[in-house]
């Protein structure tokens, strides 16, 4: 297949590198896909020549969750990080692959199983809560402490107004 050349009425393609964001730069869904895009990327490039190279910001947020939950089960895991089952199990897959979680069954429960970090997993744990205090500083340096307040606060609230919101729509939704 090859290319249509320009009709003379959309002959108005700026040059490289002169198009503006616009509207979109004014919607906080765009700001916020921008702002986790920014903010995982900075943690893989950040990452990359320690000892948890590869380690996502969701798997590092699980390794604190499951310190500080000794026995946590997957499906509060689950719970507690908004996502579904099947993106879990891989989540923990890839962890217990990378000999940093272990999972044991829950007792009285053959299907639940517990979650706890190994010798390993908490000696990434030790250098992921470094890294993240850096990370964190890296990205918020423009914001003063009480902006940054703000900002948690304000992404709480939309967190929780969106859970209430996708609740609704799902209880609407044709089954």
């Amino acid at each position: 297949m090859t290319d249509t050349p320009v009709p003379a009425e959309h002959d108005d393609a700026l040059p490289q590198g002169e198009a503006e964001i616009g509207e979109l730069g004014r919607q906080t869904g765009y700001l916020l896909r921008r702002a986790s895009m920014t903010y995982t990327t900075h943690w893989m490039l950040s990452t990359r020549a320690t000892s948890i190279a590869g380690l996502t910001p969701v798997q590092a947020g699980m390794l604190i969750l499951i310190e500080e939950n000794p026995g946590l089960t997957q499906i509060e895991l689950a719970r507690l990080l908004n996502v579904e089952g099947s993106t879990l199990w891989a989540l923990v897959a890839k962890l217990r692959e990378m000999g940093l979680v272990q999972r044991y069954r829950q007792p009285g429960d053959r299907r639940a199983f517990a979650l706890h970090l190994t010798k390993q997993g908490k000696r990434a744990l030790v250098q992921t809560t470094a890294l993240l205090a850096d990370h964190q500083e890296a990205l918020l340096q423009r914001l003063t402490p009480d902006q940054r307040a703000q900002l948690n606060q304000s992404l709480k609230l939309i967190i929780a107004a969106g859970e209430v919101e996708n609740q609704r729509l799902a209880e609407m939704a044709p089954q």
